[in-house]
């Protein structure tokens, strides 16, 4: 059985860009996944047709927003932390979270849901806020126009690919 999760792409430009950040941040350590901003976590299906098929019916209604990508944090998990871009305004992400999760009942809801990009992945908590400040002091803004989000499948081997794309209007 395959898993999955969903998230909100980029355009080529700013995944090579973001790609290239979260290698900066990434101290040697081959990153997984494509930048992007998690909307829903890990999740397993039974068969594939039938989830790609009620997908593609659901991305007919989405439509296309701005994001800006501006904001640094971070979360703590119990031996080390991670290190975050976040949106301006997470209004939009939110309502597209709220889609996934009404239409599909089978998604994992979570109370907790942070739109982020992770840029720093095991940073030992002494060096946290020396990461943040890099990160701040690169100045980084990101502007773009949230087109469509991806399904990633994960590999044999553990690394997740772009699996199917879900274009909205």
């Amino acid at each position: 059985m395959w898993q999955y999760f969903i998230g909100i792409g980029f355009s080529k430009k700013t995944q090579g860009f973001l790609d290239e950040l979260k290698q900066g941040f990434s101290a040697g350590r081959e990153v997984s996944t494509p930048a992007h901003i998690t909307l829903i976590p890990p999740f397993s299906s039974k068969n594939e047709v039938e989830m790609r098929e009620g997908f593609l019916k659901w991305e007919e209604s989405q439509k296309r927003f701005l994001l800006k990508l501006n904001q640094v944090g971070s979360f703590s998990q119990r031996e080390y932390g991670t290190v975050f871009l976040s949106p301006e305004s997470s209004e939009e992400i939110r309502k597209l979270y709220e889609s996934l999760v009404s239409t599909f009942d089978w998604l994992l809801r979570t109370d907790d849901f942070v739109p982020h990009l992770t840029v720093a992945e095991r940073v030992p908590f002494e060096l946290i806020e020396k990461v943040k400040d890099g990160l701040r002091l690169k100045g980084l803004e990101v502007e773009e126009e949230v087109r469509w989000i991806w399904i990633y499948r994960r590999k044999k081997g553990g690394v997740w690919e772009e699996w199917t794309r879900l274009d909205f209007s």
